[in-house]
């Protein structure tokens, strides 16, 4: 017997939050590198990033996977819109630490929403695949 629908879901969810705190880290570093940001790392910066991206990645991730099979949308495109959706509320209302990062910084607006928009498409993408992972698993076999 198999895990529930329930746990592959969280399982999934909370993957889905350590890929987009992870990715998430990646881009701040590549903005950085753009604006000609200090060289310097931080261990506690990093596990800041990621345990907010799964704070935040897992119960978006969650929703989801949980409603997809109810929108009518073919595949990937619901994705594709929860991804422009969250990076369109995050470009506009930014959270106050990625606010505090840039103004520290010369960053370059284009580039900065060109990776974010390309972080947050992903990973509604990725939700897709996920999903199109659970309907394979509860789906009986076509014969």
């Amino acid at each position: 017997m198999g895990l529930s629908l329930w746990a592959r879901r969280l399982g999934y969810a909370l993957v889905a939050g350590l890929l987009l705190g992870t990715a998430a880290r990646i881009a701040m570093r590549i903005v950085a590198q753009l604006a000609g940001g200090a060289e310097g790392f931080s261990w506690g910066g990093t596990i800041e990033v990621v345990v907010l991206g799964v704070a935040i990645g897992a119960p978006i991730a969650l929703f989801f996977l949980t409603l997809r099979t109810h929108l009518e949308w073919p595949k990937p495109w619901g994705g594709v819109a929860l991804g422009a959706s969250l990076f369109a509320a995050t470009a506009l209302r930014p959270l106050p630490s990625a606010r505090t990062a840039l103004a520290g910084t010369t960053d370059p607006p284009l580039a900065t929403a060109a990776l974010f928009a390309a972080l947050w498409i992903g990973y509604g993408l990725l939700l897709e695949w996920f999903h199109s992972r659970l309907s394979r698993s509860i789906s009986p076999p076509v014969k």
